[in-house]
């Protein structure tokens, strides 16, 4: 389910021109992207492929591309060599932290890409993307994860990836009387001061037993939902006696096609934890009541089937939604630069392992 323009069927994981035959564009050569002189005809090339969309504005493409805790994306463009030429392609990939068993790699996601319309269907999507796997490569970046509609696998299967399963959009109505039930205490976190003041170890503790794109410490979660300009998430979660963060969930208003929308962003719960299923409930619960006060109703969220939150939503009445009303498919793809560890492949492609939300890679 995707809400936000530069995500949807014409956005990054679109680039149905993804051939291996596609002839590379002569006229403009791929070369990294300098961030300090380039950063505005990146913007220019956004506008003439997606139009007024939030990525164009100055404030979200700052926070986004050059304000992450992670540092800038690795990206390439390809630029006509002719003076004041405008940017024909991008490719991108932004920085993160894979949390796997007991370790960390640096690894990256596959969100944005875009092919000037004037540059359309030359190969240009492909050698991009070549370029900047080789970078990640020499920066010991270990993979590379994406969220392709199924139109655009097989041109992905091209550059090599591997795809892992299918993700599952969820949902249901919100319940007036659930939003009402007791249970464990939650909190909000509105500052950054709450997150730093609490053990943000859930991540770490939910990669135990699988793998965790993002690390979510104190850091990142101030950065992806307290200081995104121009949206306003929430943030609450269950805290146990030794102030350690034992259940997640981030919520925002949202519409599609004209529906009121409440989006769980992120969800995540320490199975091992004592009572984790009325941590599940009590988190749940505010979904319920956020979507109530907001006039919002229906519920929606993206899991992996096979995880222990898609059983957690499950027992607490969510079911699959209905194809029609998604835009594509959501299929987890990954592609490894490096070797790694023994083990580490089995581990990152079994797509029982990951856990995978819409705070990972849709930008709402």
């Amino acid at each position: 389910m995707t809400l936000h323009g530069p995500l949807s069927a014409t956005g990054p994981m679109a680039e149905t021109a993804v051939k291996a035959g596609d002839a590379v564009c002569e006229e403009a050569r791929g070369r990294e992207l300098r961030w300090d002189s380039q950063a505005e005809a990146l913007m220019r090339l956004f506008g003439s492929v997606w139009g007024r969309d939030r990525i164009t504005g100055r404030d979200y493409f700052e926070w986004q591309f050059l304000e992450g805790p992670k540092g800038k994306p690795i990206a390439y463009c390809a630029q006509p060599d002719r003076e004041k030429a405008p940017l024909a392609g991008i490719y991108l990939v932004m920085p993160a932290t894979l949390l796997s068993g007991s370790g960390a790699l640096d690894f990256s996601i596959s969100v944005y890409t875009a092919t000037h319309p004037a540059y359309r269907k030359q190969g240009i999507f492909r050698d991009l993307a070549l370029l900047t796997y080789e970078k990640c490569r020499e920066r010991s970046i270990s993979g590379t994860v994406g969220i392709p509609n199924n139109n655009s696998l097989p041109g992905f299967r091209g550059l090599g990836f591997t795809v892992l399963g299918q993700m599952e959009v969820v949902a249901r109505l919100a319940s007036p009387f659930a939003a009402s039930e007791a249970g464990p205490p939650v909190r909000q976190f509105t500052t950054a001061r709450n997150l730093c003041a609490i053990d943000c170890g859930l991540d770490r503790a939910k990669a135990r037993s699988g793998t965790v794109l993002f690390e979510r410490g104190a850091e990142f979660l101030a950065w992806r939902y307290l200081r995104c300009p121009g949206i306003r998430y929430r943030i609450f979660g269950c805290v146990d006696r030794g102030e350690k963060l034992v259940g997640l969930i981030v919520l925002r208003s949202a519409r599609r096609k004209g529906l009121p929308l409440t989006v769980i962003v992120d969800f995540l719960v320490n199975e091992t934890a004592p009572d984790a299923d009325l941590t599940a409930r009590a988190l749940l619960r505010q979904a319920h009541l956020f979507a109530w006060t907001r006039l919002a109703p229906v519920v929606i969220t993206l899991v992996n089937p096979f995880s222990h939150e898609a059983r957690m939503l499950a027992g607490n009445g969510f079911r699959s939604m209905w194809k029609k009303m998604l835009p594509h498919e959501s299929n987890l793809i990954l592609k490894l630069h490096t070797d790694g560890p023994p083990g580490l492949a089995r581990q990152l492609t079994d797509f029982r392992n990951w856990h995978f939300s819409f705070g990972d890679y849709d930008i709402f």
